[in-house]
C-alpha cells in the first residue's frame, strides 16, 4: 500500500536503507522507508496518508544529536534535507525545518538579531 503511495506521487524514497551516514554519531541502523518530501505539499500529502493508514512514522532534520534505541526502524523516516529556505526581513525570521541551527544562529547574529546565540555550538 505504501509503496504504491510512494510510487504514485514520485517521492524521493530508498527502502530499507541505512541511515549511518545522516545521522552526525554515524550510528548504525536500517529503516523500511526513507522518504525526501521535496516541498510543503508533498509533505503534508505524505502525512495525510501516514495517518490515515496508522504507519509509524518520524521527522529527521540534519541528523545532529539523534540516537535510536534500535538497530531497525520499521517505519518512514522523513527526511527534511529539502527545506533548507530562510528569509530575514527586520525582525522577522522564517526558516525551513532542516536548516542547520547553527548557521541559524550566525545568520541571525549577521543580520543584527540577537536571542539565539546559546545555539552557536549546537549542531
Amino acid at each position: 500500500m505504501i509503496k504504491n503511495f510512494i510510487n504514485e506521487n514520485k517521492y524521493e524514497c530508498s527502502f530499507d536503507v541505512s541511515i549511518k551516514n545522516i545521522n552526525s554519531y554515524r550510528l548504525s541502523l536500517k529503516c523500511k522507508y526513507l522518504i525526501f518530501p521535496r516541498n510543503v505539499s508533498e509533505l503534508i500529502d505524505l502525512i495525510k496518508f501516514l495517518k490515515e493508514n496508522d504507519i509509524k512514522h518520524m521527522f529527521l532534520g540534519g541528523g545532529s544529536n539523534v540516537i535510536f534505541c534500535c538497530d531497525y526502524y520499521d517505519g518512514v523516516i522523513i527526511k527534511l534535507d529539502y527545506f533548507k529556505e530562510i528569509s530575514i526581513r527586520d525582525c522577522v525570521v522564517n526558516v525551513g525545518a532542516g536548516y542547520s541551527l547553527i548557521k541559524l544562529a550566525s545568520d541571525m547574529s549577521l543580520s543584527g538579531l540577537s536571542g539565539l546565540e546559546f545555539a552557536c555550538g549546537i549542531p
